[in-house]
């Protein structure tokens, strides 16, 4: 049984992203349950601590890391790596540990040290 269409967080999404036929153009247009999902989502979020934590921030380092690999094309998401390079910011507490982790994916990526 799924959600009414207005309450549905994967409906809201693909929305946004102007994936659904008929989905308002703008993010003022939605109803305002709609941004209560998001904001609601937003909250949860904000809760994930400790190990977990550590695991997002590796992730989110890892996934900037292979994306900056790729070679310059129109399907490289450059937008995508400057919106994960933003939120690896706000999630590290210095530059150091944005560092650390970034040097961490290069040395997966690589399989080591050159």
């Amino acid at each position: 049984m799924g959600l009414p269409a207005s309450d549905d967080p994967a409906r809201t999404a693909r929305a946004r992203k102007g994936g659904c036929r008929g989905a308002a153009k703008s993010v003022a247009a939605q109803p305002q349950e709609v941004h209560d999902v998001w904001r609601a989502q937003e909250i949860e979020m904000a809760h994930i601590v400790d190990r977990d934590l550590l695991l997002v921030k590796k992730a989110l380092c890892l996934s900037i890391a292979v994306i900056e690999q790729q070679p310059e094309s129109p399907f490289r998401p450059d937008s995508d790596v400057a919106d994960m390079t933003d939120l690896a910011d706000r999630l590290m507490k210095n530059d150091g540990e944005l560092a650390h982790h970034l040097r961490s994916a290069q040395l997966i990526l690589r399989g080591g040290p050159l």
